[in-house]
């Protein structure tokens, strides 16, 4: 597409986010058209996908995966149901703190959550080399709602607060609060010094 960027050379292709042992019961929240869901069920995992698009939920069930729609805020899981999770992708676009908390509540103590993220160098990428005006506003924006949200506690109104960037320390704080342990960090190419992608596994622990 010539309204997008290509992110190959930040994406890390062989990272796993389906290192599960076989039998595990674990949810992909944001699961899109169910590329991991179908790694999970391969690889022997009951797998439960979560996402809001209905195409992409309709693709999903038309290759018998099992998909709910739901938002990343309000899982339709039992508490401490699952072994596992996935969240690739998808936390930029939710009230990050409610996530963390679902997240927490529907995985069972000592269950790991493989997570990418989207940095800072992602949205200035966008803002400083997007391909239209229409994408380096929409990098603009999320930097902007961001600046605000750390400041104020609060985002931007309407459509202009629908996303914002992942940092290290911001991350550190909902993983304090919510009673995750950081596993492992895994690190990508940098935009000019920035993380672009922030690859992190986590462990909840008990308490």
């Amino acid at each position: 597409m010539e309204d997008e960027l290509k992110w190959d050379d930040y994406v890390l292709d062989d990272y796993n986010f389906t290192e599960f042992p076989p039998g595990s019961l674990v949810v992909d929240v944001g699961c899109g058209y169910g590329y991991l869901l179908e790694r999970l069920v391969k690889q022997g995992c009951r797998a439960i996908g979560v996402e809001v698009d209905e195409e992409a939920i309709a693709h999903c069930h038309s290759r018998g995966l099992r998909v709910l729609k739901a938002g990343a805020e309000a899982l339709p899981i039992a508490t401490a149901s699952m072994d596992g999770g996935i969240c690739k992708g998808v936390l930029p676009f939710t009230d990050e703190a409610q996530a963390f908390a679902e997240l927490r509540r529907v995985v069972k103590t000592g269950g790991r959550i493989e997570a990418v993220y989207l940095g800072f160098g992602y949205y200035a990428r966008y803002l400083l080399l997007g391909p239209s005006l229409r994408r380096r506003f929409y990098g603009s924006r999320a930097l902007l709602n961001t600046l605000v949200h750390d400041l104020s506690g609060r985002p931007l109104p309407g459509w202009l607060g629908d996303t914002m960037y992942q940092s290290p320390a911001r991350l550190s704080s909902h993983y304090a609060q919510h009673g995750f342990k950081l596993l492992r960090t895994t690190s990508s190419k940098k935009f000019m010094g920035w993380p672009v992608f922030i690859y992190h596994s986590l462990e909840k622990q008990p308490g």
